[in-house]
């Protein structure tokens, strides 16, 4: 038959639809002589596709679809942050980025998977004022969040684009409005961070006052 080598048959090479597959005997003794007949019908591969990464706040969750029909069986993992292991559409509230991979097993054994990466990422507060006037409030320009991200680059400039404080880790000073050791002026500064490389970028504007 179509798709036969030998005595396997290839599903690939018969390609898609109803086949008929036959094993005859013929020999001298006409009592051993007979024919078997099978048909076998080859289905097209089982398409799943988790779509595109995602990228999720963290202690958020994100809904998935990886339903093709209600003969499939599923499995998630890792395991951790999946809401049903076996459902085919789960709910995923990892604590931090992570790559899951789900496979769907059809009625005739056929095997489909994808991947997708959750990006888990803690947002930032960025206050738009300070005034370092030593009063003890607002000295500094403190950044809520930072601590998750131990690499970020936080970068300031002035109105002449000119770059007046680098921060490359979390342990460094906080911004104090001193560049050189000499107060800024009162005014409006660009500040551009950067949370780890290929992450998170925040631009935005920064108050000054006194």
């Amino acid at each position: 038959g179509k798709g036969v080598m030998g005595d396997v048959f290839d599903p690939q090479l018969a390609g898609l639809g109803q086949h008929t597959v036959s094993y005859s005997v013929k020999g001298s003794i006409e009592c051993m002589n007979g024919e078997s007949r099978q048909d076998v019908l080859v289905s097209p591969s089982p398409q799943l596709d988790l779509g595109p990464d995602k990228d999720i706040i963290k202690g958020g969750s994100i809904a998935l679809n990886a339903d093709l029909g209600p003969d499939y069986r599923y499995q998630w993992s890792p395991t951790t942050g999946v809401s049903d292991i076996a459902s085919p559409t789960p709910t995923l509230s990892p604590s931090q980025s992570t790559k899951y991979i789900v496979k769907a097993i059809g009625p005739s054994q056929c095997v489909a998977t994808d991947s997708i990466y959750i990006t888990v990422f803690t947002p930032l507060y960025i206050p738009d004022v300070f005034s370092p006037n030593q009063d003890g409030v607002n000295d500094t320009w403190e950044i809520k969040g930072l601590e998750d991200y131990p690499d970020a680059q936080i970068s300031v400039y002035n109105r002449w684009g000119e770059l007046i404080y680098h921060r490359h880790q979390v342990s460094l000073a906080s911004f104090d409005g001193n560049w050189n050791g000499n107060p800024l002026p009162i005014g409006v500064y660009t500040y551009h961070i950067l949370t780890e490389p290929k992450g998170q970028v925040y631009r935005g504007f920064v108050n000054l006052l006194r």
